[in-house]
């Protein structure tokens, strides 16, 4: 058997590979996370029969003592393998093998497959001859362990008659000189016996110093073979012993006989100058996994690359304060509760007949909401969020609602999908007040044309009341999708996952008054259907062109029709049908841009699609159309999806029960790059393997959760497709995990004015950094500038710059600007506004600027001006002097009395302003026949500028 393997030790690499040594081979195996082998490093990789996979090492190890081959493995923490031979070799007769002290240490670098052979020394011989002398034959070594690059801990021990010697060394290999299988002055290695033999030939040994007894430290001595060493720490060691299954046969006929010995685990804890001194652990880059405080099962996906990092929330069927996890998790939405937890609701994809009896009185479908404390994702509470529904009357047209007072079979919801939790900007606008601030989760029934689109408000007074969104239409539904720009316009993509599917846009207008459904705008719309030029069908075989034209097709008020009616109006209208649309997503970084999936089938091309819109505001003006990924890349079945604030792309995919391991992948809208950053656990989801559960797995749900656990986290659920009598019905998971790659690439948004930084949601501006104007007259202008830096590691999109609310249009953006508008890493750039008031006294407005910044979205600040018309008044002798006296008087200075043929009087004047706006004095000019009489005394500067309330005094000269 090529594939016959006698395993002893164990290690794992910072990848998750395992290296198991061989003690009958000798043999070292490296096997994928799977099991699967990937190398196999032999002494007969140069023979007939050996596999592509062998490497090969040097066949000096085909002289091993039977069965006393690789009994050791260490792995240092520069990735280092290395093993010891358990007995000398019978290098070249039994008899030199069996007389010798020299024990070959075999080092392994699995990046070049470079080894090198080190020697260590054993004991020798113990004792006066006889039964109970240690011979050099006797010893074993047992196991070894890295404390560093360069210092190991090695079990060595031998057992003869009455003696009995379990002894661990620290020993050093930076001395050590590397060997080779020639011969030494005619003489193998092991010939050379003991260290007068291997000095005599310059050779150095691994040095080695005695670092316990095991005996003399608690070991009982029935335990024949102390053979497993494994570092935990800096002062904790832990030892195991084989027992052959409880069975010794010492003698070389292999008779057996029963010991009724077991296997044990010591731990020794090492303290003082006892502790391993430079201690040096090897640190995994492929995390294994954690299990949170909730959940009975370690994560259902694993990492595929490094610095990606799973942790299970709960499993199906873990119970929180007595409320259950139900299985087949779907759709996600999450916010912070700004207390130390956060919510998370989540969709449940059970048949509308599956189930118990929910809160709202029926079987189904259901959304779950959690709290979770986010400082260790413990989870204090779950429960259902739908208490009522509110289901549409076309005959009436208005709402019917059920609970679990009144129960419908009507109610009995069916198979939510994906879901959409919007921010609050899809639904409120700040500059208008009009809509609501209160959160919906948005999701929709995949049952076919009559599946229905529904609102659930999350927050506020009518949290736990589910809407019908009849203006939306009724199709097969996937997800809902609102845009996040601010405008008093509503716009949710509608996603139509049948073969074939559409995709709908609904654009409505929000209000100030009525429910939240009301105010958000989901029920007073048009439906619009995405068509595109020359594509009726998609098919298998191509996609259109990058960029390729789309309009909207009007289908009108949907809010009374049948989804059957609304899908022979679609085809009647020329809206395109696309194979099996799935989630989509709004691009944070360009607001105009929307990624949907297409899932198609096993084996058939799975695509990414892009819908820019000319302006998303104003959705029916259309747009273009690409498939940025067009099936061929290596994906099967697309599902969710999610967009960070950095341009990557989290796709999920449905393995729709095929045999076929599931994985997450992320696109990279910049540079076109697809990679695997994750799949599902084979040893659950592998038929055949350990811990099988089913190959029918898929993770679903896939949301961005930065702005509440930190950057670059994410919330997944995850489906796994077993059945479960019951209230559970099948098996999930939820997640968190990290992606390094939106870590590593956050913008970060600051505002400065005035060289002074202007914090996000300023509402009281100064005039330290810009945000107060001053006062400016009616009729005047004034710019202040504004410095939007980008202190983060990726590109800053800036996808709008608006000026709204309050007195928004006497404050203007100066220039023209494009969007997106892209500042790089440690870029900034400058805007102008103008303030150019109309009305006399304060003027306000916000400044909002639409981001990508993953935790400030929309960076709002107040700006403030004061509009001012000025008054002059001017005064001698503290008497007011009337705008076109034309009767000088002395009281008032105007008449500046007698005076000598070039002799000088002078009077001074106060020029007042008694308005509201700055008074600027351009000149003052002295006119008349004998006007070169009279001067200023030190003229001031020109303009001069006066304060509201303020004055200024000025001297005038008569010199004749």
């Amino acid at each position: 058997d090529i594939w016959g393997v006698d395993p002893e030790g164990i290690v794992v690499d910072k990848e998750g590979n395992f290296y198991v040594s061989e003690e009958n081979g000798p043999t070292i195996w490296k096997l994928n996370q799977n099991g699967v082998v990937i190398k196999r490093y032999s002494p007969y990789a140069n023979l007939a029969g050996a596999q592509t996979l062998d490497v090969q090492i040097d066949t000096i190890f085909k002289t091993r003592k039977n069965n006393r081959g690789f009994e050791s493995m260490a792995i240092a923490p520069n990735g280092k393998i290395y093993t010891m031979i358990q007995s000398p070799l019978l290098n070249p007769t039994q008899a030199i093998g069996e007389n010798t002290r020299i024990h070959r240490i075999l080092e392994i670098d699995p990046a070049t497959n470079t080894q090198r052979m080190l020697v260590y020394l054993n004991d020798g011989v113990i004792g006066a001859a006889g039964a109970n002398q240690i011979r050099r034959s006797d010893w074993k070594i047992g196991d070894m362990a890295a404390i560093n690059d360069s210092t190991f801990l090695v079990i060595e021990a031998a057992l003869r008659g009455t003696t009995d010697i379990k002894r661990i060394y620290k020993i050093n290999i930076n001395n050590a000189t590397a060997v080779n299988s020639g011969l030494y002055g005619g003489q193998s290695l092991e010939a050379l016996a003991d260290s007068a033999g291997l000095a005599f030939q310059g050779i150095t040994p691994v040095s080695k110093t005695l670092f316990m007894d095991a005996l003399a430290n608690g070991w009982p001595s029935a335990l024949e073979k102390i053979e497993g060493i494994a570092i935990v720490n800096d002062s904790t060691v832990a030892i195991i012993n084989d027992n052959d299954y409880g069975q010794v046969s010492p003698a070389q006929n292999g008779i057996a006989t029963a010991t009724n010995a077991l296997s044990h685990l010591f731990s020794y804890r090492l303290q003082g100058t006892n502790k391993l001194t430079n201690y040096n652990a090897l640190v995994p880059t492929i995390s294994q996994g954690v299990t949170a405080l909730n959940s009975s099962q370690a994560p259902y996906l694993t990492p595929t690359i490094t610095g990606v990092q799973y942790t299970a929330l709960i499993t199906a069927g873990d119970l929180v304060n007595g409320y259950k996890m139900i299985g087949i998790p779907d759709g996600l939405g999450a916010f912070d509760n700004n207390n130390g937890t956060f919510t998370m609701v989540s969709n449940h994809e059970l048949g509308n007949t599956s189930g118990i009896a929910r809160a709202h009185g029926s079987t189904g479908a259901f959304v779950s909401k959690w709290v979770i404390n986010k400082s260790d994702l413990s989870i204090v509470s779950g429960a259902d969020l739908i208490q009522n529904v509110k289901l549409w009357n076309p005959g009436t047209s208005s709402y019917i609602t059920y609970n679990s007072t009144t129960p419908s079979p009507l109610a009995a919801l069916g198979r939510f999908c994906s879901a959409d939790l919007a921010p609050v900007s899809a639904f409120y606008n700040p500059a208008t007040g009009k809509g609501t601030l209160e959160r919906i989760f948005m999701n929709g029934e995949e049952t076919g044309n009559e599946g229905r689109a529904l609102g659930h408000i999350v927050t506020g007074a009518a949290a736990g009341t589910t809407y019908e969104l009849m203006a939306l239409g009724k199709a097969s539904f996937e997800n809902q999708v609102a845009s996040p720009t601010v405008s008093d316009t509503t716009v949710v993509i509608g996603l139509d996952d049948a073969t074939p599917g559409q995709i709908y846009v609904y654009v409505g207008l929000k209000q100030d008054n009525g429910t939240d459904i009301d105010k958000a705008g989901l029920n007073n719309g048009r439906l619009y259907g995405v068509s595109v030029s020359g594509l009726l069908t998609e098919t298998g075989a191509s996609v259109p062109a990058a960029n390729t034209t789309f309009t909207l097709a009007d289908l009108g008020n949907v809010s009374n029709i049948t989804g059957t009616t609304l899908n022979t109006n679609s085809n009647n209208a020329g809206v395109t049908t696309f194979l099996r649309p799935e989630d989509g997503a709004w691009d944070p970084s360009n607001l105009n841009d929307f990624y949907f999936a297409t899932t198609n089938a096993f084996n058939s091309p799975s695509r990414l699609w892009k819908l820019h819109f000319n302006n998303v505001a104003n959705p029916v003006s259309g747009g273009t159309i690409t498939a940025v990924l067009d099936g061929t890349e290596g994906q099967q079945m697309l599902d969710n999806i999610t967009i960070d604030h950095s341009g990557h792309i989290l796709m999920v995919e449905d393995v729709g029960g095929n045999a076929h391991i599931g994985k997450i992948w992320q696109y990279d809208i910049a540079t076109d790059a697809f990679t695997q950053i994750a799949r599902h656990d084979t040893t659950r989801f592998l038929t055949g393997s350990a811990n099988f559960l089913t190959q029918d797995e898929e993770a679903t749900g896939i949301l961005d959760v930065q702005e509440i656990l930190g950057p670059g986290m994410f919330i997944t659920s995850d489906q796994a497709h077993f059945g479960v009598a019951g209230d559970q019905v099948e098996g999930g998971q939820y997640m968190v995990f990290n992606n390094p790659a939106t870590a590593a690439t956050n913008p970060e948004i600051n505002l400065t004015g005035n060289s002074n930084s202007i914090g996000n949601n300023d509402m009281t501006p100064a005039l330290t950094d810009n945000t107060d104007f001053g006062t400016v007259n009616v009729g005047m202008t004034k710019v202040d500038s504004f410095v939007i830096q980008n202190t983060g590691a990726g590109n800053l999109s800036i996808s709008s710059i608006r000026l709204m609310g309050g007195n928004a249009a006497e404050f203007t953006l100066t220039g023209t600007q494009t969007y997106p508008i892209i500042i790089a890493a440690n870029s900034s750039m400058t805007i102008g506004v103008k303030f150019a008031p109309t009305v006399v006294g304060d003027r306000t407005t916000n400044l909002y600027i639409a981001n990508n910044d993953y935790n400030e979205t929309v960076y709002a600040v107040a700006l403030k001006g004061n509009a001012g018309i000025p008054e002059i008044n001017v005064k001698g002798n503290d008497i007011n002097i009337a705008d076109g006296d034309a009767t000088p008087g002395t009281a008032n200075n105007t008449d500046f009395g007698t005076t000598t043929v070039n002799g000088a009087i002078t009077k001074s004047f106060v020029i007042q302003n008694t308005g509201v706006g700055k008074l600027n004095v351009s000149a003052i000019n002295v006119t008349g026949a004998n006007a070169s009489e009279f001067t200023l005394v030190t003229p001031p500067a020109f303009p001069m500028s006066i304060d509201a309330n303020a004055s200024q005094t000025v001297s005038m000269k008569f010199t004749p």
